[in-house]
């Protein structure tokens, strides 16, 4: 038997437009949509909008980087944290300003290596994920920024704080580099979502 709208069955409820907003609301705080941009993408994005910015006056490493994380030094991996943690950062579990995580790039690599924090090893880097840069071969990570993407098989686009043609580790500039997989030691690290 067919029921007229807006009539039930005996036990029947009618569901007004109210309801079903409030079960609808319900449904998608239990089962959100999938971000459209991931963390890292979100934070490789603020790093690109922040390419050109210098620290000032030029070579004292102060900058909003470091006036953000509470201390002047080299700061290459204060960017880095910035753009995760920071004040328009997407945000993220590995990264902890107030943890003293991460202001030197040797403690991000140890991290990554031990499986820390969300931070794992990877070969396969995708955009966000972060380089580190080891210019002496020696085993001591000097430099850090994010994989932006391969140019070929070797060489990369990075985004990169504190760095210039000049000197690549404490150059006091945010700025885009290409880089090669081979020149110095290249570790790429995986921020887990």
């Amino acid at each position: 038997m067919k029921v007229p709208q807006g009539r039930t069955h005996a036990g029947e409820m009618a569901m007004d437009s109210v309801a079903v907003q409030q079960i609808d609301q319900a449904y998608d705080e239990a089962f959100p949509p999938p971000p459209k941009t991931t963390g890292r993408e979100a934070a490789l994005t603020l790093a690109v909008d922040q390419i050109g910015v210098t620290e000032s006056p030029a070579g004292s490493n102060i900058c909003k980087y470091t006036d953000w994380y509470g201390m002047v030094g080299p700061w290459c991996a204060m960017f880095v944290t910035w753009c995760y943690d920071g004040p328009q950062g997407p945000g993220s579990a590995s990264f902890d300003r107030a943890a003293a995580r991460y202001a030197y790039v040797p403690y991000t690599v140890a991290d990554a290596r031990q499986g820390r924090y969300g931070l794992s090893v990877t070969t396969s880097p995708k955009p966000g994920d972060l380089v580190c840069f080891d210019w002496q071969w020696n085993g001591e990570y000097d430099h850090i920024g994010f994989f932006e993407r391969w140019l070929d098989g070797q060489s990369f686009m990075a985004v990169e704080g504190n760095t210039s043609y000049s000197n690549n580790s404490n150059g006091g500039e945010v700025m885009r580099r290409e880089r090669d997989r081979h020149s110095q030691g290249t570790m790429f690290v995986r921020v887990a979502e």
